[in-house]
Parts: C-alpha cells; structure tokens; sequence
C-alpha cells in the first residue's frame, strides 16, 4: 500500500513543481562553455624590419610574403626587388610638373623605397650590398629621367626654344641632390669591390663595377666641361667710371 501512495504522490507534486518554472527556464539549456582562443604562432623573425601591408601599394604584396621569410639572405634579396616595386608603383600614380612640389613629391613617394635598400645595405653581404647600391643609383636615375620629361616640349619661333632650355636649365638645377646620392651609391660599388677584388669574379658584381665607373667616367667629363662659374669682380678689379667729360665725348 505504501508504494502506491508513494506513486500518486510524485504523481501530484511533479506537475507542480514543472509549473512553478517559466517556459523561458524549461526550455532554457546550459550554454557551452566557449573555448578559449588559440593564440596564431608568431612568424619566425629574421631580424630585419617588419612590413606593414598598408604601406605596401597593392601590385607588390606578392612579394612581401618572401620578404618577411626566416631565411635572412633570401628575405634581404626580396626586399630590393620590393623596394623597387614600391617606388615605381608609387611614381605611376603622380602627375610632375617642372617645379620644385614635384621634386619634392618624387622624394616623398620613393621615401620608403630607399629606406628599404639602406636597410639591405646594412645587413647584407658584399655582393647584396652591391646590387642595393646599384637599384638606389638606378633610383635616382629614373627620378630625375621622369622630371626632365616634365619639361613641355618647345614650341616653335627662338623665344619658345630659349624658354624650353631656361626651364629645363633650371629643373637640371634642383635634381642636382640626386645625380650626387647616384654618384655616391656608384662610389660605394666600387669601394666594396676594391676591398675584395675576388667580388668581381661575380658576373653580377663585375656588371655593377663597370657601369659605376662609367657613369662616374661621365659624372667627371660633363663637370670638366661646364665653363666656371662668373665671379664678380672686386671694387679693386672694376673699372673706373667715367668722368663727366668723358661721358659727353
């Protein structure tokens, strides 16, 4: 008897007990427990500079992947091939004028390449270091071969043709920081090559050392062929005056 009074009890009471909770808490299950989130592996470092994508035109990501890799002498290799990706990227998108704001606007958007290739220089080996001295002399070369093209072409009649040469006369002036950085890179390739004559058993090296001599070659020939500059004369050295009379006469 007493199992059956036991059984409509639980019979009763259970119902209740059901109905006291909301339908919100009946069908309300325990939430999982989240996992936590796995940290992504740091990539290994090379011990060079890290590259952020965003400074990077579009057309060069590609290359920023063996850039960054483990392997140090390959991600210096890749790096002057960035740079010089970087740089021409970012001069496509200018519109020069021969003026001193696009000058300026050459060396802001060609900044970062630099300081790419200065970086390789200064962790690399002789022969890399060599090949980024000569992407920077190369550099500055096509810099000022863009603004010279800047110059309009000369119209017809002198006049237009001394206006077309003053205007170039001048832009050749405000360049002139660049064909001395070029100068200095060149400077450089043979200097590293002198203090290891076995460099130039390297066909790339060899190549390297001959260009810079003969741009050097050149650089030396075009300033022995510019007249001196004029020097004004000292009170002493003038001319005397004329006299009134001698005006007259």
């Amino acid at each position: 008897m007493r199992p059956l009074i036991t059984l409509v009890s639980l019979t009763l009471f259970t119902p209740a007990a059901f109905a006291d909770r909301t339908p919100a808490q009946r069908s309300a299950a325990p939430a999982p427990t989240a996992a936590a989130p796995v940290a992504a592996p740091a990539p290994p470092s090379n011990g060079l500079a890290s590259i952020d994508l965003l400074t990077i035109p579009e057309k060069c990501h590609p290359m920023v992947k063996q850039a960054t890799t483990p392997n140090r002498m390959l991600a210096l290799s890749a790096r002057i091939t960035l740079a010089n990706c970087v740089a021409e990227a970012k001069l496509a998108t200018l519109q020069l004028v021969d003026a001193q704001d696009s000058v300026q606007a050459v060396d802001d958007a060609t900044a970062h390449s630099f300081a790419i290739l200065d970086e390789v220089i200064g962790n690399a080996d002789a022969v890399t270091k060599i090949v980024a001295e000569q992407a920077k002399a190369e550099l500055y070369t096509n810099m000022a071969i863009r603004m010279l093209a800047s110059v309009p072409a000369p119209g017809a009649g002198e006049a237009a043709s001394a206006l077309h040469q003053t205007r170039k006369d001048l832009l050749v002036g405000m360049l002139a920081p660049w064909r001395d950085k070029a100068a200095a890179s060149y400077e450089h390739i043979v200097a590293i090559a002198n203090a290891d004559p076995k460099l130039v058993k390297n066909p790339v090296v060899a190549t390297a050392l001959r260009t810079s001599k003969d741009r050097l070659r050149a650089r030396t020939a075009t300033a022995a062929a510019q007249p001196p500059p004029a020097v004004a004369p000292t009170p002493a050295e003038a001319p005397a005056a004329a006299s009134d009379g001698d005006q007259l006469r």
